[in-house]
């Protein structure tokens, strides 16, 4: 193979001129294989040439393709020799190639093969992902060694990652399988780097994982809910059993789920107990359930079992909660007689049953009373009274003898005063449960009731009977413990006639006994027999119930005995044993010592024979069992009662035999179990519980668990001195807690003092709950302390800016308050609001509410926490609102402040709200300024209204929701505003107004405009009226035929935005079109817009009035000379307007006012002309500081006579600081921000103010008017000013030219002559596009070379004429006449030269200014086209608006002393001043005469102006003076009348105006125009002057200092140097306009050259 050496200086030798590689050094190759590389060489010598030998290497393994030569290199060029290696071992080789120079010199480039570094291929990252905490991931990546020998690996890497294995060896070109480990520990991102290590290299991989805390829950279900208390890193679920019977099991199913997305290991356990006792609940985890096998009845069990994750983070802990089940049996009496049984109803793992059987069975001679639930209720409460002892009789007597009394319930009850009840013994209380009084019925225990009939025993037992013929008796004696005579009776056994008793009826004294016979005869061997023997005793005066009230009855009692006895033999079997137990280990609940408590079990007969039972009695007495012997009849059972009662504590376990059948074969070995415990309660922190730090007043509580680790139900109760309760609180104070259950009490503190530490002692008092009068208790005493200590609230930020918020709305934002202390503190917030704003008054402070709400705005901050409080803000008006948050804590109190500042919140309350920022008109009314159609729209009030807040009727609706089933606007407006469009001709193009709305509010403003229809909802046909009113047919007729509209309509603006909104006028009938507009801005305003405009027909006269009321410019007065002021009248119309004005009624207002003139009109009468205005000067002199009004009537020739009223204020002084002139109240903006369609040029202030000048001095003001366009080259052109203001401005340059994206720098210079006036006049400038004036001079030329050719050409129609030298041609397009001429020859061939179509009459200059458009084809009467005269292009008008107040020089230094130095004062003006006789200006004389004088001066003029026209060297000259250079002292030039403005006669001519030669044009771009600076008369005798000065300063230096003293006084040469210093200062400015000058850089002592420089366009 071959691989080819780049060439690199970098890596190359020089010597000689000969440039090679250092060294070729071979790494990657194989045993047995062939590589090539090449050697350059390269004569890096330009001039010779270098001859150049080598020699092989010496290594065999290393060769050369060429044999060694001699090699020659002319300069510059290389050669590249080939190099073989062949290796055939894995070893390192090393050789060398030595070259020689022709001088000499010799070049070792050595040539070595490597072998390669011990490297590993291995990923650079492993990333693990996420892994539970506790749990183990792992990945697994190969290893490869990529070198030709075994590397000896080692890993080093840091915990949670391990990697296996963990260092090894791996075989050259082979590679290992590598796994790691990732066991994180704790919630975080783990990032560590292995290392492996391998000879003296090492490389790492990177290790990412992510540790989780696994988050498990369980599945929620009708039996599964979650506990309300959740422990820290705990949840707790209570899993409900419901009721089980014991020995049935009932299983729960639970379904964990793993919230999180990492796998998470669990592992369920079991709370531990200390007795090792059988459990009621166990849980499987291979089944994910829950078993609950219930051991007792009537027992409420209680286990916890806890579901943990890896490191038992995030523990599940179950509740689970079961009983038994209850079993209800149903008894049904047999015997028709007069009882009262009490039968216990005995069920299996249950409470037993007693039941009450009442029963009365009457025969035809004996009737007994009866027994009511009633009367046996009553009965059981003369039990305990002791009345239950007496008979019916005997109860009677004591009724009657008062001895007894009758309660409300009936019941009876011994008077208070009787002797008889000192006697009674108090009876036994019957609130023991049932199965003891079952139990303890005096033969098996001691009875709890008192017994009123008794027997000697309850089992008769006969034993063996060895003779069944003969009959076998026992004794049974009954006792009547009653004070009455009672009658016993024996129910006749039917089931079993071997047992009988003798007598069946007696009758009993009372307080004796009498002994009964109970017989027994078999009557056949080998066998077992029992009975049951039922006896029912009553009191003899029951007998007859004729003798029972209600109130005395008494129910009977029943005694139960059982007999039994059998004929088995001692050698004889007895019967096989075919039964079972209900269970073989009877474990009794655990109770306290000395205890009784009570276990039920059934022994099941399950052969046909009878079953005779026999328990062992316990010697101990510590378990017993009734009944203790007895009979079971065939295939029954018997349910028996054991009785479990321990004297000591501790695990009891007792095996009792069981005799079966009298057989010892047959024996049963039961075990009882059973443990006597005491009350056990565990206190958690050995009772001590330390509560968070606090303050005085402040609650701290902390939730206490406590566990019941006895098997016990315990009622607990806690105890605290009346110290401890005045600051100590444990909730619950009493309850119940179950066995092995976890209840949590809660503690509160409350310091109610100022003491370091509290500590209280409450003790805990547990008693079981069964028996309920149990002397078991067990008292636990705790300690509780707690330290008062100082606690703080701050707030994070101290200052929160809600922002703006649109009053009526909310907004709200979130604050951080911390307690960096460990105390638990109280805080509670208060607002103090201060409201700031242009219209709020101090006085409404009180009366604003506060408008900031905070939630919450009290509770308590836990220690070292933060807490997140809620402020919301609703302002009620546009206004500034700072809110001052005070905290209250008890801390604060201690220290004697009360509240500290916390932090501040400030808001802005707001309503969307527009301004007009810039108004522009074109079509019809482009010629009117800005500052007259911003007074004609109204607009500083259309401002004021928008800058107004809305009322509560204003924002009722929204922009979607503003609508009426009115054609009318659907609100009274408190402000409307009116639009009006001024006036003009039918048919003329539509009045057009932009204006610039600008959202001036500080949140996004949404606007509408409503015409009447836009609001108006159709209505059905039926709601129509069908009668309109003469306005809603004019409003119907503007909206049909859309004379006005807006566009757009509506729209949106973000704070700051700009958006234009176009009026139109349309001017298409006669008359005063006006509808209303609603303006409606969402969540803010609504203001009606009156649209107003005017349209007359082409020949009225018309004035337009903007307002019938004008309103003067307040007068100070104390002034010596008031200013004059104009008011302008405005000709809408198409022809000239004549007015005079009605001056009577200033004549009236003289005389009231001590015959001063008060108004002066200077031009009382005069013509407009249209579309234009004329200014009347007005002087306004008051007198006193009123106002002064008067009506001034204006007469118009041929339209009617408008009334307009004139206002002025009078105002001191001294009072009012300044003037009030235009430099204070215009609120015009004078940056046009809103471009004309069409617009290619702008000013960049097209309104200037010069403010308050005095007279005799200069205002200057620089604008540029920018031509924006990227291609057209435009003309501009200032005319002429018109009015009072013209003596007094200057404009420079007043034409020229500018080059796309130029600009030219406007020098406006107002010099301020005669009278004091105010002024406010407009400067209109003609935009022209340079490329279409030269279009359209271009076919003005042609058009008047065709006419001039149409004059002089004529056609011949005479037949047979010839001229000589003249060819007779037709040309094609002129008028044929009538006359038919013979078409000849010459004539057909000449047909394809075709002239121009003849000139049309043109129409005058006006008609052409009114279209710009190109003219249209016309035709002569004949058919043959006319050629119009071409239109010049309209032109673009641009308005400049100046404004200026002049004072005399007194008043203006009284004023603005501190402007006196502003203006420089020209004495040379003094000569324009004019006394105050003169200040009225006197129209031009008029010289009448005849028309012979009037035909002779228009004769000579315009022969006199032929002659010039026709004079060759006139026209020259004329053109010649454009190109004449202006001198550079042209200053100095003396004043004469060629300063003055030129004639009329020497302005140019249209032509040379509207469309300049292309010479003239060539030279105008030279220079933008020429400077019309005024000149003095005595600049060149100045000069003189100074020269003449300086030659004599040898001389004498005296009368040079006085010379030159005269020179400065002198006003010629002030001048002077003002306006040397103006041009300075305005050429600096064009310069730096231009870009030749950056005012702004750096200042340096020597000049730069101007990376940009441009030729200016203006020569000063």
């Amino acid at each position: 193979m071959l691989e080819v050496a780049q060439f690199n200086n970098s890596d190359s030798l020089k010597c000689s001129g000969i440039e090679i590689d250092k060294s070729l050094i071979w790494q990657k190759w194989e045993p047995g294989g062939e590589y090539t590389k090449k050697l350059t060489i390269k004569n890096i010598d330009h001039i010779n040439k270098k001859r150049i030998k080598y020699k092989v290497p010496r290594s065999k393994h290393f060769d050369t393709i060429v044999y060694p030569q001699s090699v020659t290199l002319n300069p510059g060029t290389s050669y590249s020799l080939p190099v073989i290696f062949k290796p055939l071992e894995h070893r390192q080789y090393d050789d060398k190639i030595v070259f020689e120079i022709a001088d000499g010199q010799q070049i070792c480039v050595p040539i070595k093969a490597e072998l390669r570094k011990p490297d590993v291929a291995m990923p650079e990252k492993l990333h693990f992902g996420y892994c539970a905490v506790s749990d183990s991931t792992f990945l697994t990546f190969g290893i490869k060694n990529l070198c030709d020998e075994a590397l000896a690996f080692k890993w080093e890497l840091p915990p949670p990652f391990s990697i296996s294995p963990s260092q090894g060896e791996i075989q050259p070109r082979s590679s290992i399988q590598a796994t790691v480990n990732f066991t994180p520990t704790a919630s975080l991102f783990f990032d560590a780097a292995a290392v492996i290590s391998f000879k003296e290299e090492q490389k790492i991989l990177k290790l990412e994982g992510i540790g989780k805390y696994p988050y498990l829950t369980l599945e929620k279900s009708m039996h599964i809910k979650e506990s309300s208390f959740t422990g820290f890193n705990q949840h707790k679920f209570i899993v409900d059993f419901g009721s089980v019977a014991v020995g049935s099991t009932c299983e729960r199913v639970i379904n964990i789920e793993n919230l999180t997305n990492v796998n998470a290991p669990f592992f369920i356990s079991a709370r531990q107990i200390s007795v090792s006792l059988p459990r009621s609940f166990v849980s499987s985890l291979d089944k994910g359930s829950v078993s609950f096998n219930p051991h007792w009845w009537n027992e409420n069990d209680v286990e916890y079992f806890t579901i943990a994750t890896g490191g038992e983070i995030g523990k599940i802990v179950i509740k689970c909660n079961g009983k038994d089940v209850i079993v209800h049996s149903f008894f049904q009496p047999l015997l028709p007689m007069v009882y009262h049984r009490k039968v216990t109803l005995l069920i299996d793992n249950q409470e037993p049953i007693v039941l009450d059987l009442l029963g009365c069975c009457h025969s035809l001679t004996e009737k007994p009373a009866e027994i009511t639930i009633k009367q046996l209720n009553s009965y059981r409460k003369h039990i305990q009274r002791g009345i239950s002892m007496f008979p019916p009789d005997q109860i009677a007597d004591l009724l009657n003898e008062n001895k007894l009394v009758k309660l409300e319930d009936g019941t009876l009850k011994f008077n208070e005063f009787s002797d008889d009840e000192a006697v009674l013994e108090e009876p036994p209380d019957e609130s023991e449960s049932k199965l003891s009084l079952f139990f303890n019925d005096g033969y098996s225990g001691a009875a709890q009731n008192y017994v009123h009939v008794a027997a000697d025993k309850t089992l008769v037992d006969f034993g063996l009977v060895q003779d069944t013929n003969l009959q076998y008796e026992q004794t049974l004696n009954i006792t009547n413990n009653t004070k009455g005579r009672i009658i016993m009776s024996w129910r006749p056994e039917k089931l079993e006639k071997s047992f009988n008793i003798t007598p069946q009826q007696a009758f009993i004294p009372p307080l004796k006994s009498f002994s009964f016979r109970v017989k027994f005869k078999p009557g056949k061997f080998n066998g077992f027999f029992g009975a049951e023997l039922e006896g029912f005793a009553c009191h003899t005066a029951m007998m007859d119930y004729t003798n029972i009230t209600e109130d005395i009855a008494v129910p009977p009692w029943c005694l139960n005995v059982r007999a039994i006895g059998h004929t088995f033999k001692c050698s004889q079997e007895t019967f096989a044993f075919r039964g079972r137990f209900s269970t073989q280990e009877i474990v009794m609940a655990p109770r306290c010592l000395r205890e009784e408590v009570f276990r039920t079990f059934t022994l099941f007969n399950e052969s046909d024979n009878p079953l005779h039972f026999n328990y062992y009695v316990d010697q101990s007495k510590t378990f017993i069992v009734k009944p203790s012997k007895g009979l079971i009849p065939p295939l029954s059972h018997q349910i028996f009662v054991a009785k479990f009662c321990a004297d000591q504590v501790k695990p009891s376990i007792m095996r009792l035999i069981c005799g079966i059948n009298l057989s010892q074969k047959y024996r049963k070995l039961l075990n009882f179990i059973g443990t006597a415990e005491g009350p056990l309660i565990v206190l958690d922190n050995g009772g001590t519980l330390y509560l968070k730090p606090t303050v005085k007043d402040t609650l701290t509580s902390r939730k206490y668990p406590i566990r019941n680790v006895s098997r016990l139900h315990l009622k607990f109760e806690w105890k605290t001195t009346n110290v401890e309760k005045k600051f100590l609180e444990i909730y619950p104070k009493t309850g119940f807690i179950k066995p092995n259950e976890i209840q949590n009490h809660v503690f509160e503190l409350r310091p109610n003092e100022s003491r370091p530490v509290f500590m209280a002692k409450p003790k805990l008092i547990v008693t079981p709950t069964y028996p309920q009068k149990s002397l078991v208790r067990r008292m636990y005493q705790m300690n509780v302390i707690s330290e008062q200590a100082s606690g703080e609230v701050k707030c994070e930020c101290s200052v929160t800016n809600f922002g703006p918020i649109v009053c009526g709305s909310s907004q709200v934002i979130t604050f951080i308050i911390y307690n960096s202390t460990p105390i638990d503190t109280p805080f509670r917030l208060v607002v103090e609001q201060e409201i700031s704003g242009s219209n709020y008054l101090e006085e409404d402070a009180n009366l604003d509410p506060v408008a900031l709400e905070l939630s919450p705005s009290s509770g308590v901050l836990i220690g070292r926490t933060h807490f997140e409080i809620t402020a919301t803000m609703r302002p009620l008006r546009r206004l500034n609102y700072e809110f001052l948050i005070k905290c209250s804590t008890s801390l604060h109190k201690q220290r004697g402040d009360d509240w500290i500042e916390l932090c501040t919140l400030t808001g802005q309350g707001t309503f969307p709200a527009l301004q007009v920022v810039d108004a522009q008109c074109y079509g019809a009314a482009k010629d009117l300024a800005k500052p007259f159609i911003w007074s004609l729209l109204q607009i500083d009030w259309f401002n004021q209204v928008l800058d107004a807040e809305p009322e509560g009727d204003e924002l009722r609706y929204s922009v979607v929701s503003r609508l009426s089933t009115t054609s009318c606007l659907p609100m009274s407006n408190r402000s409307p505003v009116v639009f009006n469009f001024g006036s003009a001709p039918t048919n003329v193009e539509p009045s057009k107004v932009t204006l610039m709305l600008q959202n001036v509010s500080l949140v996004s403003a949404q606007w509408s405009f409503f015409f009447p229809s836009d609001l108006q909802l159709e209505l059905d046909y039926w709601a129509l009226t069908g009668e309109y009113t003469d306005k809603e047919l004019h409003e119907m007729l503007v909206i049909d035929n859309q004379l006005f509209d807006i566009e757009p309509k509506s729209g949106s603006l973000e704070p700051g935005q700009r958006t234009a909104v176009t009026f139109t006028y349309k001017h298409l009938f006669a008359g005063t079109d006006r509808i209303p507009v609603l303006l409606k801005l969402n969540r803010g305003r609504e203001i009606i817009i009156n649209l107003i405009g005017v349209t007359m027909e082409p020949k009225r006269p018309y004035l337009h009035f903007p307002a019938s009321v004008h309103q003067f410019h307040p007068i100070s007065v104390s002034g010596a000379t008031p200013p004059n002021q104009i008011y302008e009248l405005y000709n809408g119309g198409a022809v000239p307007v004549t007015f005079s004005m009605d001056l009577s009624s200033l004549d009236a207002i003289q005389e009231a006012n001590y015959n001063c003139r008060i108004f002066e009109c200077l031009l009382s009468s005069g013509v407009v002309e249209p579309g234009k205005t004329v200014g009347i000067p007005w002087i306004f002199s008051p007198l006193e500081t009123i106002k002064y009004s008067v009506d001034v009537p204006i007469h118009i020739e041929g339209a009617d006579t408008a009334v307009v009223t004139f206002e002025g204020i009078g105002y001191d002084s001294r009072d009012l600081c300044s003037t009030l002139g235009p430099e204070y109240i215009d609120s015009v903006p004078p940056v046009q921000q809103y471009i004309k369609p069409h617009q290619v040029a702008f000013l960049s202030i097209e309104r200037l103010s010069f403010g308050d000048i005095p007279l005799f001095s200069r205002g200057r003001r620089i604008t540029f008017l920018n031509n924006k366009s990227h291609t057209d080259t435009i003309t501009f052109k200032w005319k002429d000013v018109e009015g009072i203001a013209a003596v007094c401005i200057n404009i420079e340059p007043k034409s020229g030219i500018i080059e796309p994206r130029q600009s030219v720098a406007v020098q406006i210079v107002f010099t301020a002559k005669g009278f004091p006036t105010f002024y406010d006049t407009h400067l209109v400038c003609e935009i022209n596009n340079f490329s279409k004036q030269k279009s359209f001079a271009c076919e003005l030329k042609a058009w008047d070379s065709e006419k001039q050719r149409q004059r002089e050409e004529f056609t011949v129609t005479q037949e047979n004429v010839h001229i000589e030298g003249m060819d007779c041609t037709k040309e094609v397009g002129q008028p044929m006449p009538r006359s038919v001429t013979p078409k000849t020859p010459t004539e057909l061939d000449f047909k394809r030269y075709q002239t121009l179509p003849p000139i049309r009459k043109t129409r005058g200059d006006k008609d052409h200014r009114r279209s710009n458009k190109k003219p249209s084809a016309n035709v002569a009467e004949d058919g043959t086209p006319l050629w119009d005269k071409p239109v010049p292009p309209e032109p673009f008008i641009i308005h400049l608006s100046l404004t200026a107040r002049t004072h005399t020089v007194e008043d203006y230094q009284e004023n603005f002393l501190s402007n006196d130095s502003t203006y420089f004062l020209d004495r040379t003006l003094t000569d324009d001043y004019f006394p105050t006789s003169e200040r009225v200006p006197h129209p031009p004389t008029e010289v009448s005469c005849d028309v012979s004088e009037y035909n002779l001066t228009i004769g000579v003029v315009s022969s006199l102006l032929k002659t010039m026209l026709s004079d060759t060297m006139f026209l020259k000259a004329i053109k010649e003076i454009n190109n004449e250079p202006i001198p550079y002292f042209v200053q100095l030039v003396a004043n004469s009348d060629e300063s003055k403005p030129s004639s009329e006669s020497e302005k140019p001519s249209q032509n040379s105006s509207s469309a300049p030669t292309m010479e003239s044009s060539e030279s105008t771009n030279q220079k933008v125009g020429t400077s019309s600076t005024p000149q003095l008369s005595g600049e060149a005798n100045d000069i003189e002057k100074f020269e003449t000065l300086s030659k004599k300063h040898s001389d004498n230096e005296d009368l040079v200092i006085e010379e030159l003293d005269k020179l400065r006084s002198d006003p010629e040469m002030a001048f002077i140097v003002e306006k040397l210093l103006e041009n300075t200062i305005l050429n600096l400015a064009r310069e730096t306009d231009e870009g030749q000058l950056n005012i702004t850089g750096k200042s340096r002592l020597i000049a730069e050259k101007p990376t940009n420089i441009t030729v200016s366009n203006t020569i000063f």
